[in-house]
């Protein structure tokens, strides 16, 4: 049966309930005849809750594909390199293919998971990229856009609309993406802009560069004052509030001056400078050399 949607399996002697829902794909036979003749694919997608029985798989020989199991609620413990490894709520367990898997639930603390199964050639580099290819347990947090995506995986796999395995892909690639942006911010937290009121204005930089921004204008949509927001900005930017919006604007015109043939006049308007001369002096000071130069490719010489 591919579609397990919200089952409920009660027995009333040992009051066993668990929840469970999701799509169970491709089989492990299947999965192993086909190889990696495929670049990447999910095989399998689910949700499960524990409410009483204590659980326990084994897999001695894993399966042919990867997986990823995220605890949402509640522990897991999982035999890693020989060793029991809990695993507590907002971690990840990483298995990859043809690895031993042995783990176990305990219904005392009512775990929540969601698990993953995905298979190709391009899965190994995807972790990887993402940095979640070395270790096999990684701290990622509770985040409602995780939660959302396995969600929207889930759902694409059991209805199977037109072009459902290139979204579930998709998502899936998302996914890998958020949980290694999520376990490297566990290691780096300063490596990214944490308050919410200094993340909003960088947004709104980025989507309108040409906005006559002030200090004045930022403090008060912060509900700070102007010298709290300046700092602010500064400590997660490591940049002031000038310099961020004007780096904006130099890598736009940059992109137009050599991608477009508006003239530079029309670029320096574009970007929101009023004085084309004013324009080129600060293209100057931030690139060495003028609009025009740039233009012609003499950054490339340098």
């Amino acid at each position: 049966m591919d579609c397990e949607a919200n089952m409920h399996l009660a027995g009333r002697s040992h009051r066993l309930m668990i929840t469970l829902s999701g799509f169970n794909g491709s089989n492990i036979a299947d999965l192993s005849s086909s190889g990696n003749d495929h670049y990447f694919t999910v095989n399998s997608c689910g949700y499960e809750k524990f409410m009483t029985k204590n659980v326990k798989k084994l897999r001695e020989h894993g399966r042919p594909d990867f997986q990823v199991i995220y605890m949402l609620k509640g522990t897991g413990h999982f035999w890693i390199d020989g060793r029991q490894t809990e695993a507590a709520e907002g971690q990840i367990v990483v298995f990859h293919p043809d690895e031993r898997q042995e783990y176990a639930y305990s219904g005392k603390n009512s775990p929540e998971l969601y698990w993953i199964h995905f298979s190709g050639y391009g899965a190994l580099p995807l972790l990887e990229t993402v940095g979640l290819s070395k270790k096999r347990l990684y701290r990622v947090g509770v985040d409602p856009q995780v939660i959302e995506l396995y969600k929207k995986i889930m759902v694409e796999l059991q209805i199977k609309a037109p072009l459902y395995q290139s979204a579930v892909d998709s998502y899936t690639m998302l996914l890998m993406s958020l949980f290694g942006r999520k376990a490297s911010l566990v290691q780096k937290p300063e490596a990214y802009v944490k308050d919410p009121s200094i993340l909003q204005i960088m947004t709104e930089m980025h989507a309108d560069c040409t906005k006559k921004w002030t200090v004045a204008d930022i403090a008060k949509q912060c509900g700070l004052s102007p010298n709290r927001v300046m700092h602010k900005f500064k400590e997660q930017t490591g940049s002031s509030v000038l310099c961020y919006l004007t780096q904006i604007r130099m890598d736009k015109a940059k992109d137009m001056l050599l991608n477009t043939s508006l003239s530079i006049k029309e670029i320096s308007h574009l970007i929101g400078y009023d004085n084309q001369l004013y324009f080129s002096r600060v293209f100057h000071k931030m690139e060495s050399m003028s609009p025009r130069d740039y233009r012609a490719g003499k950054f490339r010489h340098r």
